[in-house]
């Protein structure tokens, strides 16, 4: 009972449930270049163009909401997305990205390039449909961005039509997507976007091929390898790319290699001295790890290693409020989620943690003050 029980917690550690949709119309933050101190440096008809999208956002029942983009972030729970035109001798660049923090199946996939993306465009239909698909898809409406998306070519749109893909079940066209996209990135483009592979690898998994999986993170690692560590973003992404290797490696049942990985990860974030929150992201994915082999000590050990590194990683109190349910203390579990939900509040994970909090309440009223439960380590 107690493994039937811990796989059911693996899920809810390595993947992300698909939240179902409210009734009320999706919010779309949405950041553009064209306030009145950029309009003289862009052209009239991408103006218009941005103009149009928006349009287009809104007969599809999108609530769209303008801000300036300077003030563009890949922070909170709102659906964001940031398009800035500019004009050079060369021609018009369109750079756009996405912040969706709630699409995809899996924990360790991508929802968004870790870069923006670029692409030269010709007319204003170029700018309508790229923003308008990408806001589409930003609030979880793939059908919708697909079909502004019919008939253009731009491999770039790739990466976005695989997760798309992906949500729709279709494997096989998620995989075309990615591939196409990784055969048209220079070297020095794909090293800045190794995510690409890695949700590439997720695909290889699903379709039963993991030799496919690791061939193709595997070939990432190795390219950003030759180039680490000699800047800052080549280091991350080289330490970010092994720790989500490691966490295909669980999906895959192998904990052994998944806990290398991480561990991997973590001495090279602390050589390099790379930032807190991201050393303490891989404390918080290693502890997962560790709880699939049910080494409770070992797990809440990096479970507060990664809250004192960070103590805003929402993921953590979660995670470690997850861990103290199953083993006993109910009062820390519930100090626990009531943090998570203190820094999640725009968390699809939320409604979970307060049904945990509501139960843990009446638990704890039942049990008169005894912290320990009924569901010690050895049960």
């Amino acid at each position: 009972m107690r493994w039937c029980c811990n796989l059911c917690v693996w899920g809810l550690l390595l993947t992300g449930a698909i939240t179902a949709r409210a009734s009320d119309p999706p919010v779309l933050a949405i950041y553009l270049n064209t306030t009145a101190e950029t309009r003289s440096a862009i052209p009239d008809w991408h103006e218009a163009a941005f103009d149009r999208a928006i349009i287009a956002l809104e007969q599809r029942e999108v609530a769209v909401t303008q801000y300036p983009a300077a003030a563009y972030d890949r922070t909170g729970g709102q659906p964001k997305l940031f398009a800035v035109v500019t004009q050079a001798e060369s021609g018009v660049t369109l750079t756009t990205d996405v912040h969706s923090p709630h699409l995809l199946p899996s924990a360790v996939l991508y929802e968004s390039t870790s870069q923006p993306l670029s692409i030269e465009v010709v007319s204003a239909e170029d700018v309508e449909h790229w923003i308008a698909g990408l806001g589409l898809y930003a609030v979880d409406r793939c059908d919708d961005a697909n079909s502004l998306w019919e008939g253009r070519t731009e491999a770039e749109l790739g990466f976005y039509r695989g997760n798309c893909d992906i949500l729709a079940g279709e494997y096989q066209a998620a995989e075309a997507s990615y591939t196409g996209l990784l055969e048209v990135l220079d070297e020095a483009q794909q090293l800045l976007m190794p995510d690409v592979s890695v949700n590439l690898a997720w695909v290889h998994l699903q379709q039963g091929d993991p030799e496919r999986a690791f061939e193709a993170v595997n070939a990432a690692i190795a390219a950003l390898e030759a180039e680490c560590c000699a800047d800052g973003p080549a280091t991350i992404n080289y330490a970010r790319l092994i720790a989500d290797r490691g966490q295909l490696h669980a999906l895959n049942f192998d904990f052994d290699a998944a806990i290398e990985d991480a561990s991997q990860a973590i001495e090279i974030a602390d050589e390099y001295d790379l930032p807190y929150a991201l050393t303490a992201q891989f404390y918080k994915e290693r502890g997962d790890h560790i709880f699939l082999i049910y080494e409770w000590d070992r797990v809440l050990a990096d479970y507060d290693r990664a809250i004192e590194l960070d103590p805003a990683l929402a993921d953590a109190y979660f995670a470690r409020g997850v861990l103290y349910y199953t083993q006993g203390p109910r009062a820390s579990a519930l100090s626990d989620f009531e943090r998570f939900a203190e820094l999640a509040s725009d968390s699809p994970r939320l409604p979970e943690a307060e049904t945990y909090i509501d139960s843990i309440t009446i638990e704890l009223d039942a049990l008169a003050g005894d912290d320990t439960g009924p569901f010690g380590p050895s049960n």
